[in-house]
């Protein structure tokens, strides 16, 4: 359903009065179950002065009306029942109120009863419905759509902002932690040793860079060059390097080699799984 659809469904007032429990408290899976009209006694008219019939993707057991991308209604047909009407209405259309009487008119002239996407009554008036309708996230959108969408990024930004810091911390521990392992290595007399394990370094460093200058987080990138700001960068940086790297020297190399290189490894090709796309 597009953002510009108001949605209402209308379904047989006996299947409303036997599922009341259940339709008021669950969403609307239970139009599956709901058992609607004879198919040979529902009214249509009130659709067919509107808009025009068409071909359903799904094939015959749904009659289909008007057009997905604007105004639509659709039938849904069940061994000789019609289960219920679904209703999106453009909000765009000149003859907005037209539809939603359409709306109306079906729900009387079958004896239905109409419920929006939360499965609250709505309706039969002209005014309760259009009630219901200023209340929709459509109307919202309608009336301010970039206050609509900034709005929509409000919600999302805590979560957005929380998983990126979390993903950031991770990265940027292993990278420390790993590359770490290449300054323990340095003193090793087996030189294929020492020039593979320093390609890991070489990478690792370029490529947090680039990480941090991506995600805007680099303090020099941030803060501009200077003093103050390059001995943070030595702080944040060089100086946890340093330490795990006193660490691991007061340990078993050979233990560390076989445990911590692996990590040394995923920090080095890190950018290439599942890179971020930060904007």
């Amino acid at each position: 359903m597009a953002i510009w659809q108001y949605e209402l469904n209308v379904i047989s007032k006996a299947d409303f009065e036997s599922n009341e429990e259940m339709i008021s408290s669950s969403d609307d899976s239970f139009l599956g179950s709901v058992k609607g009209w004879k198919a040979d006694v529902i009214e249509t008219g009130s659709v067919d002065k509107l808009l025009k019939k068409k071909k359903h993707w799904g094939g015959p057991d749904t009659l289909y009306w008007g057009d997905t991308e604007k105004t639509d209604v659709s039938l849904y047909r069940q061994e000789g029942l019609c289960r219920y009407a679904s209703f999106r209405v453009d909000i765009r259309e000149s003859n907005i109120k037209d539809l939603i009487n359409m709306v109306i008119n079906f729900a009387k002239d079958n004896d239905g009863v109409i419920l929006n996407t939360d499965c609250k009554v709505v309706g039969p008036s002209f005014e309760s419905v259009l009630e219901d309708f200023q209340k929709s996230s459509c109307w919202r959108f309608a009336s301010n759509p970039e206050k609509y969408l900034d709005n929509l990024k409000d919600e999302t930004r805590p979560f957005t902002a929380k998983f990126e810091r979390k993903k950031f911390l991770v990265h940027l521990l292993i990278i420390i932690f790993g590359s770490s392992v290449y300054f323990t290595f340095f003193r090793e007399e087996d030189h294929f040793r020492l020039f593979f394990i320093s390609c890991f370094m070489i990478m690792t460093i370029a490529w947090m860079n680039s990480y941090l200058i991506r995600t805007k987080k680099m303090i020099l990138v941030r803060h501009g060059f200077s003093i103050s700001s390059f001995c943070l960068w030595l702080l944040y940086f060089l100086l946890p390097q340093f330490a795990l790297w006193y660490f691991f020297d007061l340990l078993s190399r050979d233990a560390i080699f076989l445990i911590a290189l692996p990590m040394a490894f995923y920090s080095s090709c890190i950018k290439f799984k599942n890179p971020i796309k930060h904007q």
